[in-house]
């Protein structure tokens, strides 16, 4: 019998997406080590619940953080491990990424005809998804790998179609923030307006209670008065 038996897999897989998130952050402020940590936690729940995402999401963001350093035969290493741990995931969009990531290390070592065969071999896998990311990935990395071949006029053309692809993706996430925006200031403003009327019926009911309050003691203190005459005047008979 354990006397510490392990957490439900989906909790350990909940775990493992915050090992990720903490790397990142650790990654962005340039502690590199202590990111490796996290990501390398994360990878170790992966194989231990065997899930095979996370353990492909641990594989992908190492690779990130080698690319960080500068080290891109260290990220191509990793990112192998990361393809083959996605196959069997059968998703596409991922696993395009992953090729397309091997081909942008590939330019940076110079290895251009690699990096033309991943980006080929990327454009395949994405073809059935119909992403738009998918194709600007394709298109921006062509552009820097035929700029870097000296191939000019294919660069050029590229560049267009990676330009007009990032316009639109960029542009619809505007289009987004934009409309979020201003979804959230009618709520504020109607929400302020809604505050204001209510602060004046809270206002004509206190005005309200207030006079009522004061009627009801000049009320008493009439009757007080009353009262105390009367007393005077009984008191006075009496004598």
């Amino acid at each position: 019998r354990e006397k510490n038996p392990s957490p439900p897999i989906v909790d350990q897989i909940n775990l493992s997406d915050s090992y990720l998130v903490m790397g990142s952050i650790y990654q962005k402020t340039g502690d590199f080590g202590k990111a490796l940590q996290q990501y390398e936690k994360a990878l170790e729940t992966g194989k231990r619940t065997r899930d095979l995402q996370t353990i492909t999401n641990a594989y992908s963001y190492i690779a990130r953080l080698h690319v960080a350093r500068g080290d891109d035969q260290q990220a191509l290493s990793v990112l192998r491990l990361a393809i083959e741990s996605s196959w069997p995931l059968q998703d596409p969009k991922t696993t395009a990424e992953l090729f397309f990531a091997m081909g942008n290390s590939y330019i940076r070592l110079k290895r251009f005809a690699d990096a033309r065969g991943y980006f080929e071999e990327a454009w395949k896998i994405a073809g059935n998804t119909q992403s738009e990311s998918l194709s600007f990935m394709y298109y921006d990395g062509l552009q820097v790998l035929d700029s870097a071949s000296g191939l000019w006029r294919e660069a050029y053309l590229n560049y267009k179609q990676a330009n007009r692809l990032k316009a639109k993706l960029f542009g619809d996430e505007n289009t987004k923030k934009i409309l979020q925006t201003t979804m959230q200031y009618e709520f504020e403003k109607k929400e302020a307006a809604r505050r204001a009327e209510q602060e004046k019926k809270d206002l004509v009911q206190r005005t309200i209670r207030n006079a009522i309050a004061v009627a009801l003691a000049g009320s008493l203190l009439f009757l007080l008065v009353v009262l105390n005459q009367r007393n005077k005047i009984a008191r006075a008979r009496k004598r």
